[in-house]
């Protein structure tokens, strides 16, 4: 595996996690994505997000979060962890890299007292 670390997404490493951001949302502006980004930072009780980095310290992927109180497809419980989005870098895609970010918005949403984390994954996408 070429994960060295997790760290959470601040205003320190914006830029990084911006440009791993704009690879997955290709349609939207960066102005979106930077509005978007920031308003996540300043609402740390409904957002989390990590970043990952390879072994030489390179950022290489991503995972972002929320607490959302509405009804939530699948779900039997509220407030739920909502999986919002997870990006890994193509050459390191299936290394294990999207299961520790994954373990890590879990982690978090235990320490919120969550006990059910949702996405909206397309149930075709099996890989």
């Amino acid at each position: 595996m070429s994960l060295r670390m997790l760290e959470a997404c601040t205003s320190k490493n914006l830029n990084e996690w911006m440009r791993l951001r704009k690879s997955l949302y290709t349609d939207h502006s960066e102005s979106e994505l930077l509005k978007e980004a920031k308003n996540f930072l300043i609402e740390p009780e409904k957002y989390c997000q990590y970043l990952a980095r390879n072994s030489e310290g390179e950022a290489i992927a991503f995972v972002e979060g929320s607490i959302r109180n509405d009804y939530v497809n699948g779900t039997y419980t509220s407030p739920v962890a909502y999986l919002e989005s997870i990006f890994v870098e193509e050459n390191h895609r299936r290394k294990g890299i999207a299961t520790s970010l994954i373990n890590a918005l879990e982690s978090w949403a235990k320490s919120k007292g969550i006990v059910e984390i949702a996405s909206d994954a397309d149930l075709s996408n099996i890989a």
